[in-house]
């Protein structure tokens, strides 16, 4: 009731966020090309250098950062993916100012 209140009076509105998983469960093939194109642009931006796994260390392999893809439907209908890093596991190892 809150969120609808805060749409009617204040003009908010919030949408769905989906993991790779279930968006692509529910979404089938708009969810494969939202998240295609969004790893597309991050590769077209030279955000990442492959590495081969097998080349990596043990502990170069623990620390191996971790991102998630969500997907979400937009009010037009369309579908956005978008790449987040997750920071939690590396707090362990990897100082803030770091």
């Amino acid at each position: 009731m809150e969120i609808h209140n805060g749409v009617s009076e204040h003009g908010v509105s919030f949408s769905q966020n989906y993991t790779h998983q279930r968006g692509i469960k529910m979404f089938v093939e708009k969810g494969r090309k939202a998240a295609g194109k969004e790893l597309g642009q991050l590769h077209q931006r030279n955000c990442f250098t492959p590495i081969d796994v097998n080349d990596l260390t043990p502990e170069e392999k623990a620390h191996a950062m971790e991102a998630l893809m969500f997907l979400q439907e937009k009010k037009d209908g369309t579908m956005k993916g978008r790449m987040v890093y997750n920071g939690k596991p590396t707090r362990e190892w990897l100082s803030r100012e770091d």
